[in-house]
C-alpha cells in the first residue's frame, strides 16, 4: 500500500479539495453539503490526505482531482476518447516529436487511455493549455481531449478521476501500461522541467510566424481578391481580434482566406488558435475553430471557398471592418440597364480586369469594383463618378 500511496500522490492536483464519484459516474465536490455529511460519517476530511487516498485505492470511494491551483498546474493530460492501436501509437509519436519523451500512460476505461505529462513544479496553466492545444491540432483526426481546458479556475476548474481507482459507473479499475499497452504496476515517474514547455511553445510560435510570413507573401502576385490576409486593411483589423458576435464568422472568413492562399490546414489552425483567437474579446472555443477549419478544408476546392471576400459591400462581416481609405475599397457601379452592365463586364474582361460572377448582384444592376480600378477607368474616360455620390459611377 505504501508504494501505491507514494505513486498516486504524483497525480494529485489541488490538495484543499477533491471530488467524490457517484454511482452514475458524475462527481460532487468534497465541500458540497451532501458530500460533507458523507465524509463526516466516515471520519474523513474535505481536503486530500493519506486516509482519502487509501480509501480510493481500497475502492471504498472513488475520487477525482481538480487540476488547477489558481492559475497554475502540475500536469498535462491527453485523453483518448476512442483510441485504437493506431491512435495510441500516434499520441506516442507526437509526444516524442514535440520533445516530450517522459509520460505515464493510464488505461482509463473501455479502451480509452490517459497520457499524463508530469511537471517538476507548478507552472502557469496557460502554457499547459497551449501545449494541450498543440496536441489537439497535431492529432485533429483523433478523438482526444486535452486537460486542463482552462488557464485559470472557474468554479472548481478541470477535473479528472485519480488513477488506480474503480469507476463507480462501469466497475472498471484503471491501471498503468507501458508504450506497448502492457499492464505495469510501477511506471517510471520522470518529471518535465518548465524550460522544455517554453522551448516547445517558442518553437511553435516561430514556425507559425515563418509559415504565415514567407508562404503568404509568396502569393502576393495573385488577383486582388486573393491577396494575403495582411495585405488588406479589413483583414488586418480582423486579425487584431474581434468582439463577441463576430468571432465565429471571422474565424470562417480567415480560414477561407488562408485556404485561398494554399496554406496547409495545420498552419491555418496554428495561426487561428495561437495568434488570432487570444486577441478576441473573449476568445472563442478552440473546439469550435477546429471544427470549422476541418469542415472548410474538406470543401477547399469549392466555389464557396474560392470566391469568399470578393467584395467589401457584398459581405456583411468584411464591411463591418472595412477601411474606406483602402486601395481595395469597393465602389459600386450602377448600370442603367442590363445591356450596359454586360458591356461593362466585357470591357473589364478585355483589359485583363475581369469581375467574377459572385461580385455582381444577380437581381440588381450593381457591380463591385476596386477603388484603384475605378480611378484608372475614370482617367481613361470609360466611366464618370456621380456628383456627390462617391460610391456610384456611370458608364460613359
Amino acid at each position: 500500500m505504501e508504494d501505491k500511496l507514494e505513486l498516486i500522490e504524483n497525480f494529485v492536483g489541488r490538495t484543499d479539495i477533491y471530488a467524490i464519484q457517484k454511482m452514475d459516474g458524475t462527481f460532487n465536490p468534497s465541500d458540497s453539503n451532501a458530500v460533507k455529511e458523507f465524509l463526516k460519517n466516515r471520519g474523513l476530511t474535505i481536503d486530500i490526505n493519506q486516509s482519502i487516498l487509501e480509501k480510493h485505492l481500497e475502492e471504498e470511494i472513488t475520487i477525482g482531482t481538480y487540476l488547477l491551483n489558481e492559475s497554475k498546474c502540475r500536469f498535462l493530460i491527453i485523453e483518448s476518447v476512442d483510441a485504437d492501436s493506431d491512435g495510441f501509437a500516434q499520441i506516442i509519436t507526437t509526444s516524442k516529436k514535440l520533445g516530450l519523451s517522459d509520460f505515464v500512460i493510464e488505461y482509463a476505461r473501455d479502451g480509452a487511455f490517459r497520457f499524463w505529462y508530469l511537471f517538476e513544479q507548478l507552472i502557469p496553466a496557460h502554457k499547459i493549455k497551449k501545449l494541450g492545444e498543440i496536441f489537439e491540432n497535431e492529432l485533429y483526426q483523433l478523438k482526444i481531449k486535452a486537460l486542463p481546458s482552462q488557464d485559470m479556475v472557474y468554479n472548481y476548474g478541470s477535473l479528472v478521476k485519480l488513477p488506480l481507482g474503480i469507476n463507480k459507473e462501469s466497475g472498471d479499475r484503471s491501471y498503468f501500461v507501458d508504450i506497448g499497452g502492457r499492464r505495469i504496476n510501477n511506471p517510471s515517474i520522470n518529471k518535465i522541467p518548465e524550460a522544455i514547455v517554453d522551448r516547445i511553445l517558442d518553437r511553435r510560435r516561430q514556425h507559425t510566424a515563418k509559415v504565415l510570413g514567407k508562404r503568404v507573401r509568396a502569393n502576393n502576385n495573385r488577383h486582388t481578391v486573393h491577396t494575403a490576409i495582411h495585405d488588406l486593411p479589413c483583414y488586418q483589423a480582423i486579425v487584431q481580434g474581434v468582439p463577441q458576435g463576430f468571432r465565429d464568422e471571422c474565424s470562417i472568413l480567415l480560414a477561407k482566406k488562408l485556404i485561398q492562399q494554399s496554406i496547409p490546414k495545420h498552419d491555418c489552425l496554428d495561426y487561428l488558435l495561437d495568434k488570432w483567437n487570444p486577441r478576441n474579446e473573449p476568445p472563442i472555443s478552440n473546439e469550435v475553430i477546429i471544427e470549422r477549419v476541418n469542415q472548410l478544408y474538406s470543401m477547399q476546392d469549392s466555389r464557396e471557398i474560392m470566391e469568399t471576400g470578393t467584395s467589401c459591400s457584398g459581405d456583411s462581416v468584411i464591411s463591418r471592418f472595412c477601411q474606406s481609405h483602402c486601395d481595395h475599397y469597393i465602389h459600386e457601379y450602377r448600370a442603367p440597364n442590363l445591356g450596359n452592365k454586360e458591356i461593362f463586364l466585357d470591357y473589364l474582361k478585355s483589359i485583363g480586369q475581369p469581375v467574377t460572377e459572385s461580385e455582381c448582384h444577380r437581381d440588381l444592376n450593381w457591380i463591385f469594383v476596386p477603388r484603384h480600378l475605378v480611378t484608372d477607368l475614370a482617367e481613361r474616360g470609360v466611366i464618370k463618378i456621380a456628383t456627390g455620390q462617391e460610391q456610384i459611377f456611370e458608364l460613359v
